[in-house]
């Protein structure tokens, strides 16, 4: 304990020891200055700085400072010395490095703070003011613009110097075209006011030329400093050369074409020429490569061998590069190939045959169908029994000549051989084989017919039917005919002659008499060639029975009968209505006048009913002939639908000449406008300006909406019909520069449409019904027509709407509906009608009534019954009406089905007339008539191409489809001399299939062929289709073109569905009718009771109520007796 209080006093005394020796020091005074050489130091960003702070010991003692920097700027700044001692009076400057961030912008705080070692301390504040000083100069060591040629290197040198405090990084770089400068060096580290040489080396492409200007551009990477300077390049043209080459070309198909160009070298120098063709790989230069000296013009060739395909349009492209400058030039060239030397062998009888022991000329047109005069050489090698002339042929372009090949075929040959033909054109010197089949035919099949004789049924009437003969040979023939069957069995004819294809139709008659048994009769008919030892037969029936069918008469006899028998009906249900009416009347009773005036007493509401039941029932004459109207007015209806009656059919039948001319000609002149010529025009070209009509159509037609509006009403893809004119005799290129878009699309953009031709391309338009819902969809289609001799431009506005239904379409049926429902009514308002007594008596004259009743015989019961029975009978001739009424329109149904005329479809494009005027004479069989001579649409009255569309239902050009494919004939008639040949344009509608798109039509003859319609019956749901067919009939005599157009349109059922509806409306009503009668007879028969029973009922309740008078009578008695008496 003693030692640690020791020890605390020994620290307290030491501690008072030290206070007073530092008491005694501090009074030698301590004391310093310290300041910079200015308040604000100025200073540049990325520069080191250095600068001084001065401190001056003011003190009576040697002091040690400390210095340390604060402040923003302290972690930039470094002393030198930090710490340091000065005597007293001596001063000491200490040195301050600054080094600036080169990011670093504006005032920063920077303060020194000067502590002694016995911590005195001072601040010295100061602001270190930061600047972006530049640090960068470009000096150019060249002056103005140099002048250089394409593709030659340039160089050009600039000095770049530091005109900063501190070592800087330049990043070099020139522009534009950077891709094509090289420099000597990117990027430069220089110290202060250092300066280096920098390099700059251009090559721009060759085919750059001009005044080009650029910029040399020096970056500091540490200020961020750009420095720039421009300089320019002067490039001349050194390379410059031409091609000389046409724009249009006519190129022959199948040869070596050569069309010339020039290369025409501008320069003064020498150079080399790259050549190229490109757009088509049958097209290409003579020599790749052509060199020409400066000032020179050379000439190529280049090699065009376009191949045998369809007359069409072609450019190609002609490229030529510079071996010096590597200057490119291009030229595109139209090219229009064409058929120059060419031809068509036709075989004029179809086919190449011959007859076994028989010398046969055989006929083959040759035809030039080239542009150019051709010469032929003509071999056949092959058979030996076949020959022709070797003399050469020579034709100008379009014209054409038989040539004659002669068979001698040996007998017992019979069978195919192959000839082969050389055909040879001199021109060219290029050969052509065609192989021919050779058919040798036995005799028998020279004159081989076809008899198509139909099985007759008849009945003792008689009958006859036609028998169809076609000569299937190929040489004329006239057949002698006869029949092997019974004599009353007979022909109209013996016999008849047939070229080959031609047919005839004769009568094949039956009368049998009366003592010919009914059975089935075998009979042959036989047909022998006049002239030849050959004859062929064709077997056949003839069916005898009694009444074999129903005479027309007959029917028509039935159906009047029931007309009739509906109008006595209905006179007769209104005659005992008022004859029942008339009888009740009398045989109401008759009111006796008694002596008490007895009041009868009738109910208002009673009489009021029995007036309303006697006018229901006078309603149901009414009913019933309300019925009939509606019958023959639905009758009506359909025959003008359906074209019965007129209106919608199109068929025209003319009247006979002679009527005809009696007739005053009202025909109005329409105008019609003439697109002139080319050559009309000033410059040469057709434009919109000269060109009244519109080129560039679209065919709307099938598609709903007028004008330029479509009106939509599902999302079915739409396809409209874009007709293409080129009037000029030259080629034009249509293009269609509209985009496609998910709404529209093309199945051709671009069309190459010949020379006063038309062609055609669909447009497909795929709606969006949700999006037409709000607005109106505008289709905007830009077009062109170019060519050498016409530019035509059109624009096609569409705008696609949606179906905008009011109640105007609805009105049929509500009207319908209003009618069928007051029927209704009216039925069961008169089926409800209810039988109560007519008056009401009181009781006395019930009383009377009852007594009297009594009083009749059983007879009179008996007759009252059945007067009441046939109250409620008088519905029976109603219901019977009904019922006749239903078997009268279901005759009318079943005849009309039964004996509908054959052919009601009638055919396209086809014309009845009664008396056909004499047809135009046909030109002359001479190869120098003129192009004027061919019949054309106008001189035919007749159609020529014609579609038996009797098979598909519909009329007119509507054909309604309710199958998956249809087959239908057509018909190609060749009036004139000479043969036709028929080709047939589908546009390449996937729709329609024929079995022959080309067909040789002999002279004066018919031919067949088949259309297939193969229609997607989903589209056809929800829109009709329009399909246009163009057929050409072409010969030397005939130039006949016709458009073949028909509607498709989905069949929605049966046409007559009107009488199906009335029908069941009938059958229902009756139905209703008799269903209300057996019900109300099955509860007046449950209600009804006998006589004699309902009497005694009556008895007992009379004998009850006399009774109950004669008490009361007494009861009155006795009160009035005793009144009396009380009285007296």
């Amino acid at each position: 304990m003693r030692s640690s209080k020791a020890i605390t006093n020994y620290a307290v005394i030491l501690l008072t020891v030290l206070v007073l020796i530092s008491s005694s020091v501090s009074a030698i005074a301590e004391d310093f200055s310290a300041f910079g050489e200015k308040k604000d130091v100025s200073v540049c960003a990325c520069d080191l700085t250095t600068d001084h702070i001065t401190i001056h010991n003011t003190g009576d003692i040697t002091s040690t400072f400390m210095i340390d920097a604060e402040g923003r700027a302290a972690e930039w700044t470094d002393l030198a010395p930090q710490t340091f001692y000065l005597e007293q009076g001596e001063v000491k400057t200490v040195e301050r490095f600054i080094k600036v961030p080169c990011r670093a912008r504006g005032d920063y705080t920077l303060n020194t703070t000067v502590r002694t070692l016995f911590d005195m301390e001072k601040v010295l504040e100061q602001t270190l003011k930061v600047q972006n000083c530049p640090n960068i100069q470009i000096i150019p060591k060249f002056s103005g613009a140099q002048q250089e040629c394409p593709c030659t290197p340039v160089q050009y040198s600039f000095e770049v110097v530091n005109t900063g405090n501190h070592i800087e990084t330049y990043e070099i770089s020139v522009e534009p075209y950077s891709e094509a400068i090289s420099l000597s060096t990117d990027f430069l580290v220089l110290e202060p006011g250092e300066k280096q040489e920098i390099l700059v080396f251009i090559n721009l492409e060759c085919g750059q030329y001009g005044e080009k200007i650029f910029t040399f551009n020096a970056r500091a990477q540490g200020t961020g400093i750009l420095g720039q300077t421009d300089f320019v390049l002067d490039i001349n043209k050194c390379y410059d050369y031409y091609i000389l080459v046409g724009e249009e070309y006519n190129v022959c198909q199948g040869i070596p074409n050569i069309i010339l160009f020039q290369i025409d070298n501008k320069a003064n120098i020498a150079n080399e020429y790259f050549l190229a063709v490109e757009g088509a790989d049958w097209a290409y230069p003579e020599n790749e490569t052509i060199a020409a000296w400066g000032g020179e013009t050379k000439e190529s060739n280049i090699l065009v061998f376009p191949p045998d395909e369809e007359e069409s349009l072609h450019t190609i492209t002609l490229r030529s590069m510079s071996a010096r400058g590597e200057e490119e030039r291009i030229k595109e060239i139209l090219l229009e190939t064409e058929k120059c030397y060419d031809y068509e062998l036709v075989e004029t009888e179809g086919v190449f045959q011959a007859t076994e022991c028989k010398t046969k000329d055989h006929i083959f047109t040759l035809k030039n169908i080239g542009g150019r005069d051709t010469t032929y050489y003509i071999d056949a090698e092959g058979l030996e029994w076949m020959t022709t002339s070797p003399e050469p042929i020579t034709l100008g372009a379009g014209q054409e000549e038989s040539i004659v090949f002669r068979g001698e075929a040996p007998c017992e040959s019979a069978g195919e051989y192959i000839e082969n033909i050389y055909i040879t054109i001199e021109e060219i010197n290029q050969t052509y084989l065609e192989e021919k089949t050779v058919t040798v035919h036995a005799k028998e099949e020279v004159y081989m017919p076809e008899i198509d004789i139909p099985d007759l049924k008849i009945d003792y009437a008689g009958g006859e039917t036609e028998i169809k003969i076609t000569n299937n040979g190929f040489e004329t023939a006239t057949y002698l005919l006869g029949l092997v069957a019974s004599d009353w069995i007979t022909l109209d004819t013996s016999s008849v002659e047939l070229a080959p294809g031609e047919n005839t139709t004769l009568l094949l008659q039956a009368w049998p008499t009366e003592d010919v048994p009914e059975e089935t009769y075998a009979g042959e008919l036989t047909a022998r060639v006049q002239g030849e030892e050959i004859e062929y037969s064709t077997d056949f029936t003839v069916e005898l029975r009694e009444n074999a069918g129903w005479p027309l008469w007959l029917i028509a006899a039935i159906a009047g009968g029931a007309l009739l028998l509906i109008i006595i009906i209905v006179i007769l249900v209104v005659f005992l209505s008022k004859k029942r009416k008339k009888k009740e009347k009398k045989e109401e009773p008759k009111e006796e006048k008694k002596e008490d005036k007895e009041i009868i007493t009738i109910d208002k509401r009673e009489y009021r009913r029995k007036k309303k039941e006697e006018k229901k029932t006078r309603l149901w004459p009414i009913l019933l002939l309300l019925l009939l109207a509606l019958i023959v007015a639905g009758g009506l209806y359909y025959a003008f639908s359906t074209g019965l009656l007129g209106g919608e059919r199109n068929e025209t039948i003319s009247e006979e000449p002679e009527e005809l001319e009696e007739m005053p000609e009202t025909v109005e002149e329409r105008v019609v406008p003439v697109t002139p010529t080319p050559e009309e025009t000033e410059t040469g070209v057709l434009t919109n300006v000269e060109i009244e009509e519109s080129l560039i159509t679209i065919d709307r037609s099938g598609v709903a909406g007028e004008g330029n509006k479509i009106i939509i009403s599902n999302e079915t893809e739409i396809n409209l019909l874009l007709s293409i004119k080129n009037p000029t005799d030259r080629k034009a290129k249509f293009t269609i520069h509209t985009p496609e878009n998910s709404w529209l699309s093309f199945e051709r953009d671009k069309i190459t449409v010949m020379p006063n031709a038309t062609d055609t391309t669909n447009i497909k338009i795929t709606p969006d019904l949700g999006a037409l819902k709000d607005n109106d969809y505008a289709l905007t289609i830009n077009t062109t027509l170019e060519g050498k001799k016409i530019y035509y431009e059109e624009t096609l506005d569409l705008v696609l709407t949606t179906q905008k239904t009011g109640i105007k379409s609805l009105w049929p049926w509500l009207l319908a509906g209003l009618v069928a429902l007051a029927i209704i009514i009216l039925i069961i308002s008169l089926a409800t009608m209810k039988r109560k007594p007519e008056i009401k008596k009181d009781k006395e004259l019930m009383k009377e009534k009852k007594v009297k009743e009594e009083k009749k015989p059983k007879k009179e019961t008996k007759k009252a019954e059945k007067k009441a029975e046939s109250r409620s009978g008088v519905w029976m001739p109603v219901v019977a009406g009904i019922i006749i009424i239903i078997l009268l329109a279901a005759l009318g149904f079943w005849a009309y089905n039964t004996f509908q005329p054959a052919g009601e479809g009638g055919e396209i494009n086809e014309t009845e007339k009664a008396a056909q005027e004499p047809a135009a004479e046909e030109p002359t069989d001479t190869q120098t008539q003129p192009e004027e001579l061919k019949l054309t649409e106008e001189d035919v009255e007749e159609a020529l191409i014609t579609i038996d569309r009797s098979g598909v239902p519909g009329s007119g050009d509507v054909l309604k489809l309710d199958q998956e494919q249809y087959t239908l004939p057509i018909s190609i008639k060749n009036p004139t001399d000479r043969k036709a040949r028929f080709t047939v344009n589908t546009s390449n509608e996937s729709w329609v299939v024929f079995d022959q798109y080309k067909i040789l039509v002999e002279p004066d003859s018919v031919k067949s062929a088949e259309m297939t319609l193969i229609p997607d019956m989903e589209a056809l749901e929800r829109n009709d289709y329009k399909i246009t067919i163009d057929t050409k009939l072409e010969g030397q005599k005939i130039d006949y073109e016709e458009e073949l157009s028909f509607v498709l349109k989905k069949n929605k059922g049966f046409e007559a569905s009107y009488w199906v509806y009335v029908l069941a409306g009938l059958i229902l009503i009756g139905l209703i009718v008799l269903i209300v009668e057996i019900v109300k007879k099955s509860r007046d028969s449950k209600n009804k009771t006998p006589a004699v029973v309902k009497s005694k009922t009556k008895e007992k309740k009379e004998k009850a109520v006399d009774q109950i008078n004669k008490e009361l009578a007494e009861l009155r008695k006795k009160t009035v007796l005793q009144l009396k008496k009380s009285a007296n």
